[in-house]
């Protein structure tokens, strides 16, 4: 595979250590794309919940950024999709306000295991995208209701 890279970009002259270090930059830049990816889902996720009054949130809000490690990130997917939506649905109780629902656990569970699924060789793509449908379905929930969050804390505060 090296020596097809050389001749393509090293000019012909069966040059390995071109065709490793194209490469290798090729790795590079594809892995610090996807940590990219994964700081900004983080985030998007992050900023929601950092709204919940501490009592109710069952971790704290900068773990959600464990999902930046590689891998491991696909497992705390898990622990995101039940904490995050048991949290708000929590302070919701509390609160009297049941039509928030699961709050959106039911979405957060099923994008972890598209996730997890989109790594089945061959039909991968399928899960990948429905995981994809289904994350941002989640973002949109969990920001949705940090909103109503704060329609609730302007009016206990103008009372």
């Amino acid at each position: 595979m090296f020596q097809v890279l050389a001749q393509q970009y090293g000019g012909g002259g069966g040059d390995a250590a071109v065709a490793s270090a194209v490469f290798l930059v090729a790795i590079l830049v594809g892995l610090v794309i996807g940590i990219g990816i994964a700081v900004l889902i983080s985030w998007l996720l992050y900023s929601p919940y950092s709204k919940l009054p501490a009592d109710f949130q069952q971790m704290k809000p900068g773990l959600v950024f464990l999902m930046v490690i590689p891998l491991f990130g696909l497992i705390w997917a898990f622990f995101i999709a039940i904490q995050l939506p048991a949290s708000f649905k929590a302070y919701f109780d509390s609160i009297g306000d049941t039509t928030i629902g699961d709050a959106g656990k039911g979405i957060g569970l099923a994008w972890a295991i598209c996730a997890v699924c989109s790594f089945i060789p061959i039909i991968g793509a399928l899960p990948g995208l429905a995981s994809l449908v289904l994350l941002i379905l989640f973002i949109v929930k969990l920001w949705g209701m940090a909103k109503r969050l704060g329609q609730i804390e302007e009016r206990s505060v103008a009372m």
